[in-house]
C-alpha cells in the first residue's frame, strides 16, 4: 500500500485527474503520519501548547498575525483532500485562520477550567479530511489575564515548525501593535518544500545514502517493538 500510495501521488509538476488547482502530495514525512494516524485510530498524532499573557492583549492585533503567518507558512490554510484513495494536500485561504476567543473568567477557577478545556481540545479525536488540522484559541481567564492556545496536528506541523510558526505569529503582533515594520518572513513555500523531498528521493544521492546507512546498521539488532 505504502509503495502504491508513492507511484501513483505524482509528483507537483504532473497532473493527476480529479485533481483540484494548487493541491500537491504529502511529503514522505507526511505519508508516515497519514499511515500513524490511522493506525492510532481516535488517538490525534497532535502537538500543542499554549502562551500565557499576562497584561493588555489586542486580540483583532493577535488574530491578524495568525492569519498573516498562516499564510506565510502556508500551514494555516492547510486541508486535506483524497482523490481515488490517495490523500493531497492544499492550502486553502478561504478557511478562518483567526483564533476563537472563550471567556472563562465566570467559572470558580477560571485558571484550571482553561487547563481542562486545553487538555480535552487536544485530546479529542480529529478527522483529517474533515477538521481543521491547526487550531488556536484565546482562552481569558482574568481581566488582564490569557491563555493563547494553538493544536497543530503532526501531519501539518512537527514540534520545531510549530514553535517557529508560533514565535513568528508573536513576532507579527509585537510589531503591529507598536507600529513597526515586522521583519521579513523566512517561510519556504509548501509545495516546494515537497518538490525537494521528492527530488531527493528519485536522486543518485538517495541511492547512495541508503546503501551507506544500510551497511552502517549492518548487524545491529531488531528495533524494540510492542
Amino acid at each position: 500500500m505504502r509503495e502504491d500510495m508513492q507511484q501513483r501521488s505524482g509528483s507537483p509538476s504532473e497532473p493527476v485527474p480529479g485533481l483540484p488547482p494548487g493541491a500537491f502530495p504529502l511529503s514522505a514525512a507526511q505519508r508516515g503520519i497519514w499511515f500513524a494516524q490511522h493506525l492510532a485510530g481516535d488517538a490525534p498524532i497532535s502537538i500543542a501548547q499554549y502562551v500565557e499573557i499576562i497584561g493588555e492583549l489586542d486580540v483583532t492585533a493577535l488574530g491578524d498575525a495568525c492569519v498573516q503567518s498562516g499564510r506565510e507558512f502556508g500551514s494555516g490554510f492547510l486541508r486535506l483532500i483524497e482523490v481515488d484513495g490517495i490523500p493531497f494536500q492544499l492550502v486553502d485561504e478561504t478557511l478562518d485562520a483567526k483564533p476563537r476567543f472563550t471567556d472563562l473568567r465566570h467559572e470558580p477557577d477560571p485558571a484550571a477550567a482553561a487547563r481542562d478545556w486545553m487538555r480535552a481540545e487536544f485530546a479529542a479525536p480529529l478527522q483529517l479530511l474533515r477538521d481543521r488540522l491547526v487550531s488556536s484559541v484565546v482562552l481569558q481567564i482574568g481581566d488582564h489575564h490569557y491563555y493563547w492556545y494553538t493544536r497543530i496536528h503532526h501531519i501539518a506541523l512537527d514540534g520545531y515548525a510549530a514553535m517557529t510558526l508560533v514565535q513568528r505569529t508573536a513576532e507579527l503582533y509585537t510589531a503591529a501593535v507598536a507600529g513597526a515594520e515586522a521583519p521579513p518572513s523566512r517561510a519556504e513555500d509548501l509545495a516546494a518544500i515537497v518538490a525537494s523531498d521528492m527530488q531527493y528521493r528519485g536522486s543518485d544521492r538517495f541511492a547512495n545514502d541508503r546503501v551507506y546507512w544500510a551497511e552502517h546498521l549492518a548487524g545491529a539488532p531488531q528495533a524494540v517493538s510492542l
